[in-house]
């Protein structure tokens, strides 16, 4: 993401020979996630909650029919190349009925909670003293949605 020439003495540094100043988003800024999902969004447009969404550089395409997802994933990778994105294919899944994303399974049209953070909040020791009863609650908290009665439950460990 270019930044505007106002905004790059903002990212300055120097060494010991010279002064330098970054004319793209660095990875690592204090707002460059925020600002670059702003621009992610602005690229995707219409088709955002349309059939597709993006947090931050992934980017999930969805469509009830293969058919549409080829007309969905044409106009999307033509959109990002327009926006002079680059895709590095060995990071794409094209056409998966199921796919782990932000540590979800979605697949069928249902989301559930990714098998690999669930077995790791299950196979966590029991808390022993109050902090790491908070750190549990507080990593099973992603997943609240998942967990029937979840305030309570917590509430109790909480409370450790």
């Amino acid at each position: 993401v270019p930044l505007s020439k106002e905004d790059r003495p903002k990212t300055a540094f120097s060494t010991q020979n010279n002064h330098y100043q970054f004319t793209v988003l660095p990875q690592g800024i204090t707002n460059g996630p925020a600002s670059f999902q702003r621009v992610i969004n602005h690229i995707l447009g219409p088709t955002r909650w349309k059939y597709a969404l993006a947090y931050i550089d992934d980017v999930i395409i969805y469509s009830k029919t293969f058919e549409k997802h080829l007309i969905h994933l044409n106009e999307i990778c033509q959109t990002l190349r327009q926006a002079r994105f680059r895709l590095n294919p060995d990071k794409c899944e094209i056409a998966r009925t199921q796919t782990d994303y932000l540590g979800h399974r979605i697949q069928h049209g249902e989301i559930r909670p990714s098998h690999a953070n669930i077995s790791g909040l299950l196979n966590t020791t029991l808390p022993q003293t109050p902090d790491e009863a908070c750190k549990f609650v507080k990593a099973a908290e992603y997943y609240r949605k998942f967990i029937p009665n979840f305030s309570q439950i917590g509430e109790r460990l909480r409370k450790f």
